[in-house]
């Protein structure tokens, strides 16, 4: 009987146990770090995930990363940083193994010679006449110059308070 028992036990622990370690053994982990060559330092706070899972780390200060659980296989490891174009790679994982994939970011927008600087593109500033005001806020802009205390907050509430008054003709 006693021999029958242990048997049994045995049985059921491999039973409940075995899914548990085919799920370890199907999983690996990723680690790297993350550079940014226009300041030649690591980066901190860089936002790493692997495409299709909730697997989602960020950078330490060094700017290393260590990504564990990841589904053994070809995996898409998609970096984010703010400013800088998201970045993606191909990462083989082994199961039970560590795959190392080390990440250099690239600026967005239009590329600069100098670094540090972004290019903008073309834009338009625009103004208008005193005259071409409606007439509330040419009374709003008169107050605010004749005003000679309490500075531009004061010259801005006593115009406001002067507009709010104001009823038409």
């Amino acid at each position: 009987m006693h021999r029958s028992s242990s048997a049994l036990f045995c049985l059921f622990l491999a039973l409940f146990t075995a899914p548990f370690l085919v799920a370890q053994s199907a999983t690996g982990s990723i680690q790297g770090r993350v550079f940014n060559p226009a300041t030649q330092e690591y980066v901190r706070n860089a936002e790493l995930t692997v495409v299709g899972t909730n697997l989602t780390t960020y950078s330490a200060d060094d700017g290393s990363f260590s990504l564990t659980r990841v589904p053994a296989g070809e995996v898409t490891l998609r970096v984010n940083y703010t400013g800088y174009a998201s970045t993606s790679a191909q990462v083989s994982v082994g199961a039970g193994l560590t795959a190392t994939r080390d990440f250099e970011l690239k600026p967005s927008g239009p590329a600069s010679s100098t670094p540090g600087v972004v290019k903008l593109e073309a834009f338009t500033v625009s103004s208008e006449r005193e005259s071409q005001r409606s007439p509330a806020r040419s009374r709003l802009a008169r107050n605010a110059k004749k005003s000679s205390g309490g500075g531009f907050a004061a010259a801005s509430a006593k115009a406001a308070d002067t507009s709010s008054k104001m009823r038409p003709t």
